[in-house]
């Protein structure tokens, strides 16, 4: 510990040097001891050396020992100044206790007595300094605490936030997973994709390009640059180091007219080979790629792959599937010119009826098929009754009315129809259960043959029969509403709300 720094102010300069002398000989305490003569010069000697203890006389020339006092106290509140005289004013003593003196000791006094003031102030003016220097350690550490707490609190909001945006990516990864495995074709995997990936990323600008030639074409896009739009070439040597140097995803930088922007690009693969790239840009507000954001596009990047691999053999057997259709309807055609025709028109509104229902896509592709397929037993019909003007009689109406079954019996052997077959043999029962050929009602009569129903109507009222003249658009809406029990009212009201999205008068010449 530092010697305590005492400043003796004394008028009589013997009386000064005499206690100099005696606070140097103390044994126990070391003192380091200044001596001034003046008010003035006590206030410059604290000013520029810390002292500890003032010992001031009361009766000071210049400057009195109470504004002395006062301005020592200025420079340093903690200074213990002690004052000494004989025979002083109580008011001045009074005032100099109200300015902060540690104590004041009349004269005569004994110097132990002096000393044991001195030592008493030295501990008060450490006591004093530990208790700053305490306050000072609990004010730093409260704000260290308060600035780690304020990191904390930074890091767990940044940290909340990766986890419920890791989350969410991980619940569209999943969606993507299961939406992509209901047997979705090609172009709905890409779009598919490219939704997932804005939600994945956060990005607005996703593309899906596949690779053609010497080009990747994109097939799929959101908000990109004009030359990422859907149907746009972009040359392949703009991604020959993605496809060369990695299979991860990796930042790629584009030269546009609007100077060089970045785009974040994943390979798609096929069997180790490169067959297109999944895109994602940002825009001026978007923060820069990450290393997380290049890892989850990775992840994504494998997993579309795998998706659009398996659209693709879905959709080369959807194509099979098709051409076997058509087969059968242009044989079918050779008896009915107009069954061709008809049945895919008969399929395009089931389609739709089905999407504006939230069927899931397989499903659809079912109805598709019965569509298709709904009157090929007609092929079995003598074709004086196919071409017959007027109304058929009973025994016609009965030999018509087996097409259905017939049309189930041929289709049996062809297991991709499987699901099909329900659809094709009952679109002509009636939901009030009077219809053929089993009498089926409501909610038994199966879903794909509710909505064949609807659609095999209206083309058929709306299309010119040897029976009868076509009907416009609300002339045959109308008629299918005042028979009513015949059709599925929410069907119906499905339907109705598909022409609503059409073109308009006139819609249905132009198709």
């Amino acid at each position: 510990m530092e010697a305590p720094k005492l400043l003796l102010v004394e008028v009589d300069k013997m009386v000064a040097n005499y206690l100099a002398a005696q606070f140097a000989e103390v044994s126990d305490t070391q003192f380091d001891v200044g001596v001034t003569f003046s008010g003035e010069d006590a206030v410059n000697m604290v000013s520029t050396t810390p002292y500890d203890i003032v010992l001031m006389e009361i009766a000071l020339p210049g400057i009195n020992a109470v504004e002395a006092l006062k301005q020592i106290k200025d420079v340093d509140g903690d200074i213990q100044v002690i004052l000494v005289g004989d025979g002083p004013s109580p008011e001045s003593v009074l005032e100099g206790f109200r300015e902060g003196a540690y104590d004041f000791i009349m004269k005569p006094y004994s110097f132990d007595r002096l000393l044991e003031t001195v030592k008493n102030a030295v501990e008060r003016r450490e006591v004093l300094q530990e208790r700053k220097k305490l306050i000072r350690n609990l004010w730093e550490a409260s704000e260290k605490l308060t600035a780690d707490n304020e990191k904390l609190a930074a890091f767990k909001a940044t940290a909340e936030k990766k986890l419920e945006r890791g989350q969410q990516q991980m619940r569209v990864f999943t969606s993507y997973l299961e939406q992509s495995n209901t047997g979705c074709s090609l172009a709905e995997c890409g779009e598919l994709a490219v939704r997932s990936a804005i939600k994945i990323l956060g990005r607005k600008e996703v593309a899906l390009l596949f690779l053609e030639e010497d080009y990747l074409v994109v097939r799929n896009a959101s908000a990109f640059e004009p030359e990422f739009q859907r149907g746009g070439k972009v040359p392949l040597t703009r991604f020959e180091s993605l496809f060369k140097e990695s299979r991860s995803a990796r930042v790629i930088e584009f030269r546009t007219k609007a100077g060089v922007r970045s785009v974040a690009c994943v390979p798609l693969l096929r069997g180790g080979e490169p067959v297109g790239v999944l895109c994602v840009g940002g825009n001026g507000n978007d923060l820069p790629f990450d290393k997380a954001d290049l890892a989850v596009l990775t992840e994504f990047g494998g997993v579309v792959s795998i998706s659009l691999r398996s659209a693709v053999l879905l959709d080369r057997i959807h194509r099979t599937h098709l051409e076997a259709i058509l087969a059968l309807l242009l044989a079918a055609e050779t008896k009915d010119p107009d069954i061709r025709v008809h049945s895919q028109r008969v399929a395009d509104y089931s389609v739709k009826i089905g999407q504006e229902l939230g069927l899931p896509a397989p499903d659809i592709l079912m109805v598709r098929y019965a569509a298709l397929l709904h009157d090929l037993g007609k092929i079995g019909l003598p074709d004086e009754l196919l071409r017959k003007t007027g109304e058929p009689t009973e025994a016609e109406l009965e030999e018509i009315r087996q097409h259905e079954i017939s049309s189930d019996r041929i289709v049996t052997p062809m297991k991709f129809l499987e699901q099909a077959r329900p659809m094709i043999r009952h679109h002509h029962e009636r939901f009030d259960g009077a219809g053929y050929p089993d009498g089926l009602s409501g909610d038994s009569i199966p879903l794909g043959a509710r909505i064949i129903a609807v659609a095999d109507c209206f083309d058929a009222l709306t299309s010119t029969r040897s029976y009868h003249e076509r009907l416009n658009r609300d002339e045959a809406l109308l008629k299918m509403e005042e028979d009513y029990g015949w059709f599925d009212p929410e069907i119906l009201e499905a339907f109705k709300k598909v022409l609503e999205k059409e073109a308009g008068p006139g819609w249905k010449e132009e198709k």
